[in-house]
């Protein structure tokens, strides 16, 4: 992931005194937006080689935006829901086939019992 924001001069540092410098707002959303583009393609390319695999998820809690689903987290940190109850599976480590990738979350299904 990456964290980005269009620049803007910070008081009482030399790059806030070089008026003659300074890039329209135009041309600091442009890049801003050129350089996410740029980062979700290469996060959604990462996440495409999760797909079909099993991984091990430490599932974490529900997802409050479906309620069937829960979500956890893999070796790698990588986020990933699946459907599931969380009262049976909070805590637990579940193997997870892993079935729909986004940038930066994954979706799986339950490929076997939790432990």
């Amino acid at each position: 992931m990456v964290n980005t924001a269009a620049y803007s001069p910070l008081p009482n540092t030399p790059a806030a005194t070089w008026t003659s410098l300074q890039l329209s707002d135009e041309v600091k959303q442009d890049r801003l937006q050129r350089i996410n583009r740029l980062a979700n393609f290469h996060a959604e390319k990462r996440s495409r080689r999760y797909l079909g695999r099993v991984l091990e998820v430490l599932v974490e809690d529900v997802n409050t935006k479906r309620p069937e689903q829960v979500y956890g987290r893999n070796d790698q940190n990588r986020l990933v829901y699946l459907n599931g109850d969380i009262s049976e599976l909070k805590g637990k480590i579940v193997p997870v086939r892993v079935v729909e990738t986004r940038a930066y979350s994954l979706t799986g299904e339950i490929a076997g019992p939790p432990r």
